[in-house]
């Protein structure tokens, strides 16, 4: 298709990305709506057709409504997809009958254990038949020797990052919905919309993509076989400059030619 004909909505609230588009998108021969929020871009997908569409993965649900309900749906919709947290949120309340999964000291290790558990059902079995007869106490302080450690040993755990941990970032990302309604990870629910519609998309964000509010949304696009660009860490302007965009239309375009 001649690329002059091309008409793509770029959904993205952030007035320096958009601007940083503006300035590179028209270049290509394209022509360009743009939508801030979720419901302008609903909006435009009603009124006109579009060839193509560049996402972001977090804006409002209707700006300065302080709406998040829908931001609630896509959180609902990844956790659903993530087999991986539903096996740890079974296993520790599987633990809380016998662990202080809440105790201070234990907390900060107990997603990892839980991860640990699942990954081996029979080693799950033996552990749980074992804190089944022993006392709260024993069991606290054998998974913290196990964990942390004593004075004598490195426990199993000693030394890992907090990502090696593993965060539980359906919480964050929920706070930081919370704190702001630009913090909604609506792109989703555009993309399966896009997807219905049979559109080319590609999502685009100022994060990492190991950021804590990335990665969930991350793997939920690699599951979907999606297509996200994103940036380097720490460097969220990256999205404001050219090569972001030339980037974002050529991944674009290489969808638009695959299907």
């Amino acid at each position: 298709m001649n690329q002059n004909r091309n008409k793509i909505l770029v959904v993205e609230d952030n007035e320096k990305y958009q601007r940083a588009a503006k300035n590179v998108l028209p270049r290509a021969g394209l022509q360009i709506t743009y939508a801030s929020d979720f419901a302008e871009a609903v909006n435009s997908l009603q009124r006109e057709t579009y060839d193509g569409a560049l996402v972001d993965c977090f804006f409002p649900e209707k700006s300065r409504s302080g709406s998040r309900s829908l931001g609630k749906k896509a959180l609902e919709a990844m956790l659903s997809a993530d087999k991986g947290e539903q096996g740890i949120r079974r296993t520790l309340e599987e633990l809380k009958q016998y662990v202080p999964v809440e105790d201070p000291e234990l907390k900060p290790y107990m997603r990892k254990f839980a991860s640990a558990l699942n990954s081996d059902g029979q080693a799950k079995k033996c552990i749980f038949e074992t804190i089944k007869i022993a006392s709260s106490d024993s069991v606290r302080t054998g998974l913290l020797n196990t964990m942390k450690g004593t004075p004598e040993h490195h426990g199993e755990y000693q030394g890992l990052s907090e990502r090696e941990l593993i965060p539980n970032f359906y919480d964050l990302m929920e706070k930081a919905l919370e704190q702001s309604e630009t913090n909604q990870p609506l792109g989703i629910l555009l993309a399966e919309e896009f997807k219905q519609r049979k559109i080319p998309f590609v999502l685009v964000t100022s994060t990492y993509h190991h950021d804590n509010l990335t990665q969930k949304i991350h793997e939920y696009v690699g599951h979907q076989g999606w297509k996200l660009i994103d940036c380097p860490p720490n460097m969220e302007n990256g999205k404001a400059t050219p090569e972001f965009w030339e980037k974002a239309v050529y991944t674009l375009m290489n969808e638009k030619i695959r299907r």
